[in-house]
């Protein structure tokens, strides 16, 4: 375990503590599991996402079944730049 600081304000600290009480838990335990929690959260949802991304790239395949994964990421990486030259194209004027 690694030991890190952080900064609350005076009322984040008040809840903890009495939090801490009710759950019969140190403070510092508290927060571990908070944050072990939102970092669960964090993945699953970024799971969500590469599975939804996924399906896209399923359903470009079955409407064009000649097409490699790799093409299709050139195709989208060269629509991003083409779209990120339009803004900034934009922007400058």
């Amino acid at each position: 375990m690694q030991r890190t600081n952080i900064y609350l304000d005076d009322n984040q600290v008040k809840v903890l503590k009495l939090l801490a009480v009710e759950d019969q838990l140190s403070v510092a335990e508290l927060i571990r599991q908070a944050v072990g929690q939102y970092l669960s959260t964090r993945l699953n949802q970024q799971g969500s996402w590469e599975d939804r991304w996924d399906a896209v790239i399923q359903d470009v395949r079955s409407h064009l079944p000649n097409i490699s994964s790799e093409d299709i990421e050139l195709d989208i990486r060269a629509a991003r730049a083409e779209a990120r030259d339009l803004r900034d194209n934009e922007s400058s004027h």
